[in-house]
């Protein structure tokens, strides 16, 4: 279905955004306190100007402590929320969220 093809897609940016962050670290950021699209693209480790989801909704990224980070995404659908916490339940340090918003947090 649509649903389910959008929701793998999202899937893998929220993988690729995962990577960039641990690259960007590589680079010698020792704390997530400055971590940004922006920090990210600047590092030349994020080749878009914008991260959105396959639905076209934002996808931000901000420090959540000095070692661990948030991934955002709005208005997904229900079952696209679902996917996303089944693929990285195991993974994320903290997910929270409700009908319009999903926060995944990583170390």
């Amino acid at each position: 279905s649509v649903e389910t093809s959008r929701t793998t897609r999202t899937i893998d940016d929220v993988q690729q955004l995962r990577r960039a962050v641990r690259t960007w670290v590589e680079l010698g950021n020792v704390t997530y306190i400055s971590l940004s699209i922006p920090a990210l693209q600047t590092a030349n480790v994020l080749p878009t100007a914008t991260v959105l989801s396959a639905w076209g909704t934002p996808v931000t990224l901000v420090a959540r402590t000095a070692r661990t980070y948030w991934i955002t995404l709005d208005g997904l659908p229900a079952g696209a929320r679902a996917g996303l916490i089944r693929q990285f339940q195991a993974q994320a340090v903290e997910i929270s969220g409700d009908d319009t918003q999903l926060r995944l947090g990583f170390q």
